[in-house]
């Protein structure tokens, strides 16, 4: 059976659980180098993945672009991307 927490504990915990979600936050593509490529994907909505938003840029997540089916975990984590093309240098 569960022990019941004091209010101290409660409140300590709640503390814990605020500075834990604060902590965190989704990687999106204007975190990565993708930032202004020719080849990302718009992330914005996930709800609307496959489909093209106004502009005519597919929506996908932040994985994907159009030069991979699952990005490299460097940059992922924040490195430089082989494939990049800036906004502009699209052949």
């Amino acid at each position: 059976m569960a022990e019941k927490m004091t209010k101290e504990e409660l409140r300590e915990f709640g503390k814990r659980i605020a500075s834990e979600s604060r902590a965190t936050k989704p990687v999106v593509v204007s975190d990565l180098t993708c930032s202004d490529c020719v080849f990302r994907f718009d992330d914005s909505d996930p709800f609307k993945n496959g489909k093209s938003n106004e502009s005519g840029m597919q929506y996908g997540p932040v994985t994907v672009c159009e030069e991979y089916s699952h990005k490299p975990q460097g940059v992922l984590d924040g490195g430089e991307c082989d494939r990049k093309k800036a906004d502009g240098e699209r052949d």
